[in-house]
């Protein structure tokens, strides 16, 4: 069986829906080395719809997102893949509400010039693992610290380790 390789992601983006929206930016670090990170900009085409909910949560204008001096969202997918490959296993993407990033990615996946997609279809939602092991939910500001302390190195090694031994919080087994 092959080690899993545990990425965690983060999109940004030009609104909520793939394909209707864009990708305007990629970021993820190795879950087991915090220190290896990837961060690859991109611009949104013109066919994608910008919202202005997410020109405020990105701090952008329409014209910085759809700026031609940043690569298409094919050839950024397409960097972040082949950061994301490099490390070898299983690959399994994690992140705060994975699914929307995971959307993002996998359309993106499927247009023309595109790697093809390396992932499972098994994710590791890091709010499902806050609410485990602690028992509650996040919601703003808490949301964003336990990130933070989630993806501290101590936590990432610890959680590595019961990853590896085959329990997520002590209460549970995880099943490969």
């Amino acid at each position: 069986m092959k080690e899993l390789c545990i990425i965690v992601v983060d999109t940004e983006t030009s609104g909520l829906y793939p394909g209707t929206h864009g990708l305007v930016g990629i970021g993820a670090v190795l879950f087991t080395d915090n220190t290896d990170t990837f961060s690859v900009r991109c611009r949104v085409e013109e066919y994608n719809e910008i919202s202005k909910i997410a020109q405020t949560v990105n701090g952008l204008s329409e014209e910085e997102m759809r700026s031609t001096e940043y690569m298409s969202a094919v050839d950024a997918y397409n960097k972040f893949i082949e950061w994301a490959t490099s490390h070898g296993g299983q690959l399994i993407l994690a992140g705060h509400n994975i699914r929307f990033d995971y959307n993002f990615l996998r359309h993106v996946s499927e247009q023309p010039g595109a790697l093809p997609w390396p992932f499972g279809y098994r994710t590791l939602d890091i709010h499902t693992v806050v609410l485990m092991a602690t028992g509650r939910s996040l919601s703003g500001r808490d949301a964003a610290i336990s990130s933070e302390y989630l993806l501290s190195p101590s936590r990432i090694k610890r959680f590595a380790v019961r990853l590896k031994a085959g329990l997520c919080c002590g209460h549970c087994r995880v099943t490969r």
